[in-house]
């Protein structure tokens, strides 16, 4: 990732406090019948008003449960846990529980959980008995915006990020997919705006730490407090007006995160967007603007590290982070 994002304080973040105490203090402590008494007192008025949405199948649920044997229950609450420990799961310290896990324990569970959580984004959302308490969804994406203001995908660095000045927005994106990760649907910390090309084209619903062929694979965690410093190494053997794909050489290293790079890279198609920028008439205009600048074969190292600077100041902005390994790559093959 080029950058990480920063939570922000919203009511946004009530609903996943109402399904905490909902998973951990109703269905995996069943007592008697269900009531609607047994439900966060903020959540209450919110079942009541969508009796199909979120009444019948918290009951039906909690039914399920009130038969479970307490091993079981034990199973779903660390289950319920450890998936919106997203963090964790990124860094491998916890291990996620799946879909599948839970149809070992019941099957009818895992059916009617999977649907519970997937209408909570796609439908509850748009209610107005969510938006009375929550807030709308767009406001807390606008809100979200205005603090991370880079208005560039962190997840590819070369797409735009809607921004909170327009009447739309981009999608969020499920980071651990919704289709496999029970419990954190609208955990905020498992929501990270995304371009269109990263959510569409690329990752899709692709998963970050699992795979068919690696289990608890490392990853970027989307809001870690310390954005990782990537070393983006280009080297350049054709006509720089002219290039192809396979005159660019990329290299993105760093030893504390082979890993996630790694999986950043595969998930985000990251080798193949970025040497096709470096061939594109975008590179093309960079090379002509660090000519304009004063910049050539003649110049000393002094001035072109002067040059970089400019760009260093602010990597986020206008592909300046894929800029500054471009020049340097000119200046090897002696083009600038």
């Amino acid at each position: 990732m080029l950058y990480t994002y920063k939570p922000i304080s919203h009511d946004f973040y009530k609903l996943q406090t109402y399904i905490e105490h909902l998973v951990l203090d109703v269905w995996c402590k069943p007592k008697g019948n269900f009531s609607i008494g047994k439900l966060h007192s903020e959540f209450q008025p919110m079942v009541i008003a969508e009796k199909k949405l979120l009444r019948t199948p918290i009951q039906q649920i909690y039914r399920i449960c009130n038969g479970l044997e307490k091993k079981h229950l034990a199973k779903l609450k660390m289950g319920f846990k450890n998936n919106n420990a997203i963090k964790e799961l990124c860094t491998g310290a916890k291990t996620p529980m799946l879909y599948d896990a839970i149809a070992k324990i019941d099957k009818p569970l895992r059916v009617k959980l999977e649907s519970f959580f997937k209408l909570l984004y796609k439908e509850l959302l748009k209610k107005a008995a969510f938006k009375n308490v929550c807030g709308d969804i767009k406001g807390y994406y606008d809100d979200f915006l205005k603090t991370n203001c880079a208005e560039k995908c962190p997840f590819c660095g070369i797409s735009d990020i809607m921004s909170h000045r327009l009447t739309k927005r981009d999608a969020f994106d499920h980071y651990l997919p919704k289709d496999v990760y029970p419990f954190n649907s609208v955990n905020p910390n498992n929501l990270a705006p995304i371009c269109k090309t990263c959510n569409t084209s690329y990752k899709l619903t692709q998963d970050p730490i699992n795979t068919k062929t690696k289990i608890g694979r490392r990853a970027f965690y989307p809001f870690a407090s310390k954005k990782p410093k990537l070393n983006i190494k280009i080297k350049v053997t054709g006509v720089i007006k002219n290039l192809k794909p396979n005159e660019v050489e990329l290299k993105i290293t760093n030893s504390h995160y082979k890993e996630e790079i790694d999986t950043w890279m595969e998930l985000f198609g990251i080798k193949e967007r970025y040497v096709d920028k470096i061939c594109s008439e975008d590179a093309k205009f960079w090379f002509d603007t660090i000519i304009a600048m004063g910049v050539n074969r003649r110049t000393n190292d002094r001035v072109f590290q002067s040059k970089l600077e400019l760009f260093r100041n602010n990597e986020i902005a206008n592909d300046n982070f894929l800029k500054i390994p471009y020049y340097i790559a000119c200046r090897e093959a002696g083009l600038i």
